[in-house]
């Protein structure tokens, strides 16, 4: 591995319907940015069974509640995905699907921490 700073949070996406959402990537990125370095700060993930925890939003038909998979040994990586409706995040300005994204993120956070019993204060304030 090179020099890089390794990420303690990911985030991706996946469309279960057809279309784009114009900015996701942006959105993303702002996202982890912002909540990676409360990560840091609070220490979050020093108990935890996992080093990084993999976000995937699953742009499909509706809101869903986080759903916390497994832990992929390889990466020492917690594996989490959310289904957020296509048609109402879309056409979004980056402002806006920024912020749809952290509190989606942050609701993540929460299902993580308790899970695997790991103080979620932090993130539950900020939803």
């Amino acid at each position: 591995m090179n020099d890089q700073k390794r990420r303690k949070l990911l985030i991706g996406a996946v469309g279960l319907v057809k279309g784009s959402v114009r900015n996701g990537g942006k959105a993303m990125v702002a996202t982890c940015d912002d909540l990676e370095q409360q990560l840091d700060r609070t220490g979050f993930l020093m108990n935890a069974p996992f080093e990084v925890v993999s976000l995937i939003l699953r742009y499909g038909t509706k809101w869903g509640d986080p759903e916390v998979g497994r832990i992929n040994r390889a990466h020492s990586e917690l594996e989490v995905a959310v289904e957020v409706p296509m048609a109402e995040v879309r056409m979004l300005e980056l402002t806006e699907l920024t912020k749809v994204v952290k509190t989606v993120t942050l609701q993540a956070l929460v299902a993580v921490a308790s899970k695997y019993a790991l103080d979620g204060e932090v993130w539950k304030s900020q939803i």
